[in-house]
């Protein structure tokens, strides 16, 4: 089951870091990675329930040390589970609208079949914050989000005060944004296949989708029986809805 929310922060080892080394060896990758897992309630709707980011790493000079945050619904206050979800979703999304991340890109894997409707059903509640997205032969490439700098909390603004300018230079901008792109254009396999292609060591694994639902939500216990059940299928709501 996914981490509750949190947030880590790669500590920096002094003895093997150097911003020069970085920047020759990798070059310029400023870019944010994003995803979304959903249950479907009784009525088949699809309740967004985990969203991660991930920025920064090994490869990337401007921000070498990884930061992740994870964000849970039930860590959420709401009358109902949209509701919850809704406040989980901008959470995510006000986080992404740092000033640190200013021109990076955040890439979700099939934004234009499922993150993206996923991003406009939920934040379409959320008062002020506007929505565009980039439609090109009836399929999402991109989604662009901003909201007001005026009608950010007190705690983005003391966060973000220090950031390129002070308070002052944020609220000359107006609005903070960040544009979310599909990578699944780029790279049409599932995440399973692409881990394969690429060899990487740590892969995306088999996960019993269909268990989820609110009421297994905080479940802790043996991996349920469809784990196995799985096999090597990628089962995953992204790839269901993959074009």
């Amino acid at each position: 089951m996914p981490c509750r929310r949190s947030e880590y922060f790669q500590p920096l080892d002094t003895t093997q870091y150097t911003a020069t080394y970085e920047k020759r060896l990798f070059g310029n990758k400023k870019y944010i990675t994003f995803d979304i897992e959903t249950y479907k309630d009784q009525t088949g709707r699809l309740i967004p329930y985990a969203v991660g980011s991930r920025v920064g790493g090994e490869g990337n000079y401007t921000r070498s040390l990884k930061e992740i945050k994870t964000y849970f619904i039930l860590d959420f206050e709401g009358a109902d589970m949209r509701t919850r979800a809704t406040a989980m979703m901008f959470q995510a999304v006000k986080d992404l609208l740092n000033v640190r991340n200013r021109g990076y890109v955040v890439y979700c894997h099939n934004l234009g079949a499922f993150d993206g409707f996923l991003l406009i059903d939920y934040l379409k509640e959320v008062k002020h914050i506007k929505l565009k997205p980039l439609f090109r032969g009836g399929s999402m490439y991109s989604l662009d989000v901003s909201y007001p700098i005026d009608e950010m909390d007190a705690a983005w603004l003391e966060e973000n005060k220090g950031t390129r300018g002070g308070v002052g230079k944020i609220k000359e901008a107006k609005t903070a944004r960040i544009v979310f792109h599909d990578s699944y254009k780029i790279l049409p396999q599932s995440l399973a296949a692409l881990g394969k292609a690429f060899g990487c060591v740590t892969r995306k694994t088999e996960f019993p989708y269909d268990f989820v639902s609110e009421a297994t939500l905080d479940y802790e216990g043996p991996a349920p029986e469809e784990v196995a059940a799985l096999g090597k299928a990628d089962n995953s709501p992204e790839a269901t809805h993959a074009t």
